[in-house]
């Protein structure tokens, strides 16, 4: 837990800083990809966003048609930053330590896990499958890579990050409890990602 309340410290004390670094469009391999997470989806479907940053993500599956979106983040510079620029609803939520309500049809969590330990994405999957549908999704992003390190990279403060390789990530997600719908690798600007779509394939 140490490592996560260190990261939460940097982006709430630079979240500025984070802002300014990332685009504030959906474009290349990451539009796609939701793309296509959003086909397997009806547009009524209720959809939580975990980590939802400055809003650019749920604010591209509105305008595709998907209403119900709500949005989280775990630390108060990005649920201000949520609400200023429309998302009156935002709430606080840190999916590691607090409580989930409600079911969905999709959990969407773009470069997110990629901060926890493997202990704690794997807490964190368990935690999440109960809260999908026999047909819901879970859509998350990773990056790609061996071993994990702190790196002050884009926010001059410290991150953690954990890297994964393709196959111990389905292991992973397969022995949650899920099965694997799609896991894609792609690059932009010299940084490997790995995005997963995946669905419950038997109760926890």
């Amino acid at each position: 837990m140490e490592t996560n309340r260190t990261t939460l410290a940097t982006y709430q004390e630079n979240f500025d800083k984070y802002v300014a670094g990332t685009s504030q469009e959906v474009s290349g391999t990451q539009r796609r990809w939701i793309d296509r997470v959003l086909a397997r989806i009806d547009k009524n479907a209720s959809i939580l966003e975990i980590g939802a940053a400055f809003g650019r993500d749920a604010a591209y599956m509105q305008d595709a048609g998907y209403a119900n979106v709500t949005v989280t983040d775990a630390f108060d510079a990005a649920i201000d930053t949520l609400k200023e620029r429309g998302f009156s609803d935002a709430k606080k939520l840190n999916v590691l330590t607090d409580e989930l309500e409600g079911e969905y049809g999709l959990i969407f969590a773009s470069a997110v896990f990629l901060h926890f330990t493997e202990r704690e994405f794997e807490t964190v999957l368990r935690k999440l499958h109960g809260h999908l549908g026999a047909s819901g999704l879970l859509a998350f992003t990773v990056k790609e890579g061996d071993g994990e390190e702190w790196s002050s990279a884009k926010m001059e403060a410290p991150r953690f990050f954990h890297y994964w390789r393709e196959i111990s990530l389905e292991n992973t997600v397969e022995k949650c409890g899920y099965r694997i719908l799609e896991i894609t690798a792609s690059e932009e600007s010299g940084q490997k990602w790995l995005s997963v779509t995946a669905q419950p394939s038997k109760k926890l």
